[in-house]
């Protein structure tokens, strides 16, 4: 295969990833410059995502992104989830009161997926 094909594969396939599905943490930077046009992030190979990076990924993808999962972390706060989009807080049993209040004074909670949460 030509290096001018692979190229332009390349570029495709950067513009048009709509998904991402990280296997670590450590390398979401990188992703996020190559991948520009995400909607939906899935951290559940991820249990270790704290704030900073749900902001960064936020701010990232703030005119594309829909719903990110963070279903198995438990290390981010409500410091975050007023600039979320729509969360998956399924598994979320560390979830705190004030995290609730957040989620609500953001009125996203219309797009929170509450499987398992109690």
């Amino acid at each position: 295969m030509s290096t001018k094909i692979r190229a332009d594969i390349h570029c495709i396939e950067t513009l048009h990833r709509k998904k991402l599905k990280p296997l670590c943490i450590e390398l979401i930077s990188r992703t996020m410059k190559r991948y520009p046009n995400v909607q939906n992030v899935d951290f559940t190979n991820c249990p270790r995502v704290e704030n900073d990076e749900l902001i960064s990924v936020s701010d990232a993808y703030k005119d594309t992104l829909r719903s990110i999962n963070v279903s198995k972390s438990k290390l981010f706060t409500h410091v975050c989830l007023s600039s979320l989009a729509e969360l998956d807080l399924s598994n979320a049993t560390e979830l705190t009161d004030l995290a609730a209040a957040n989620i609500d004074d953001a009125e996203i909670w219309r797009n929170c997926l509450w499987l398992g949460v109690i």
